[in-house]
């Protein structure tokens, strides 16, 4: 099974404690940073929602991975306990990559976009490399 071009996607959940930039390690107690939707919890939400799209075409023993972010944007704050979702748009693939246009919204507008891009990888593979690099000194 593969993904038409275009074909969308979306995925969404109500912004939680964890989900806040104060709430980022390293930020001194959330001192550094606002108590607001993460930026980081934004793009791990447009990833998820490409990610869920691709996981209904892969084989049994495939699984897909992060590949790129390019032109992340994040411009309007969103507090605790809004419903944010992002909507993506399947462009192709390029090469290995699959491509989406991604945008994220809560329930004022928009708030954030990016393009992202997965590869298809052998899960068995991809799961061992990662158990050796954690094993490798630093």
């Amino acid at each position: 099974m593969s993904l038409e071009i275009g074909a969308v996607e979306e995925f969404g959940y109500e912004v939680k404690t964890h989900h806040l930039a104060s709430e980022l390690e390293g930020s001194e107690g959330g001192t550094l940073f606002p108590k607001v939707y993460s930026t980081g919890a934004m793009v791990g939400l447009m990833e998820a929602t490409c990610a869920r799209q691709l996981a209904r075409t892969l084989a049994p023993g495939e699984i897909s991975a992060g590949a790129g972010l390019e032109r992340v944007t994040h411009t309007a704050p969103t507090g605790l306990g809004s419903r944010v979702r992002a909507r993506a748009i399947y462009r192709g693939l390029e090469g290995k990559l699959h491509r989406w246009d991604v945008e994220a919204f809560d329930a004022h507008g928009l708030i954030g976009t990016c393009i992202h891009r997965r590869v298809v990888l052998d899960a068995q593979r991809f799961h061992k490399k990662a158990r050796e690099r954690a094993k490798a000194p630093t």
